[in-house]
């Protein structure tokens, strides 16, 4: 099997990658919900040291996802991407492209605004400990954490739009899944990304000329 992207169904690299970024996404979005709930001025030691290993872990994979979603976009650009199903229509085709090139954005936007966020504060960023970010930011430690313009920023941007964009962005993708496989029962969708091979291949017939960024 071809790792690289052959019409009408997605390469395994793409394959790969998706799911890949897919799970680490999700496990990134818990992690920071529950370090969110302790809260950074939690007094009791056993929690505070729960938190900075769950935010340890949230940045390393934070910084896997910028990675592996840099790799996700080049791959995008040089191989040529399945089409869509023929019989999808034209505005749907729109809502995907967007729906795409939002999680592409945010792929990227995530990961960096959470590196200056928690530069910002104070915390150095390293991967899994093996490997430590430089410093983009020099936060002024004379001034508190929360009057630092930088943390405001990034904050803002981080936890605040960015988290909850992606939310809504990934909560759209799944719909348009759902919609679909289980209502219009058009199977032809999910097999395209499924992460393995489906019983029955895609008709030719089932796409189009028309390739989308995914």
């Amino acid at each position: 099997m071809s790792l690289s992207d052959d019409a009408p169904r997605y390469g395994r690299g793409a394959r790969i990658l998706h799911w890949l970024i897919a799970v680490l996404v999700l496990g990134a979005i818990v992690l920071g919900f529950i370090a969110a709930t302790i809260g950074a001025k939690a007094t009791d030691p056993s929690l505070k040291e729960l938190r900075e290993n769950i935010l340890f872990w949230h940045k390393s994979i934070g910084v896997t996802i910028l990675m592996l979603g840099l790799v996700r976009i080049g791959w995008a650009l040089i191989y040529t991407r399945p089409p869509f199903p023929s019989h999808l229509p034209k505005r749907e085709r729109l809502l995907a492209k967007g729906v795409h090139a939002a999680l592409y954005i945010l792929l990227i936007a995530m990961p960096v605004t959470g590196i200056l966020l928690s530069q910002s504060v104070g915390f150095p960023v390293s991967w899994f400990g093996l490997i430590s970010l430089p410093d983009f930011v020099q936060p002024d430690v004379a001034v508190p954490v929360m009057k630092r313009g930088s943390v405001l920023i990034t904050f803002i941007l981080h936890e605040k739009i960015f988290t909850y964009l992606l939310l809504a962005i990934l909560g759209l993708h799944i719909a348009g899944l759902i919609k679909h496989h289980w209502f219009d029962r058009d199977p032809t969708v999910w097999r395209r990304m499924a992460p393995w091979r489906p019983r029955a291949a895609i008709s030719p017939a089932d796409a189009s000329v028309e390739p989308i960024a995914d």
